[in-house]
């Protein structure tokens, strides 16, 4: 349920903020491109006067139209699906968001987290289960904040 909700508040963002712009990173591709997959399903099941506020592009005007791996808005928004296998494929983006899934079992996930704020994105979504590593010493002395 927390990726459902960490694609929702990506998608809410990229729509109201437009042209930002979101990077999935995940282990592998097929965890990134379900973020996608979420998003498109969020999008899809909007009352239709958000779809009108915030459209598709023309030459992608069904949410069908798209890509596996990137969702675009009309006014320049994206969402792109990135798997973390290699840490530095980030560097090349500037993403307004990045949101790690499963961030603890990402393989390079630490050197990955480190590219991604060498992006300087405006937000960083960090999630993951429980796993001992990099993650779990990172949030040890976290505090919550509101989102």
């Amino acid at each position: 349920m927390a990726t459902w909700w960490a694609s929702g508040e990506c998608l809410h963002y990229v729509m109201t903020h437009q042209p930002a712009s979101c990077i999935f990173w995940c282990p592998d591709q097929d965890r990134a491109e379900k973020c996608i997959d979420y998003c498109k399903t969020l999008y899809a099941q909007q009352d239709t006067r958000l779809k009108e506020l915030y459209p598709l592009p023309r030459r992608k005007a069904q949410v069908d139209d798209q890509s596996v791996y990137r969702f675009e808005l009309g006014n320049g928004g994206w969402l792109e699906a990135l798997p973390g296998k290699n840490p530095d494929k980030i560097r090349s983006e500037h993403p307004t968001i990045v949101f790690m899934d499963e961030a603890a079992f990402n393989e390079n996930g630490a050197e990955a987290y480190g590219n991604a704020i060498s992006t300087r994105p405006k937000k960083l979504l960090a999630l993951s289960s429980a796993y001992p590593g990099w993650f779990f010493d990172m949030i040890a002395c976290a505090v919550p904040v509101e989102l």
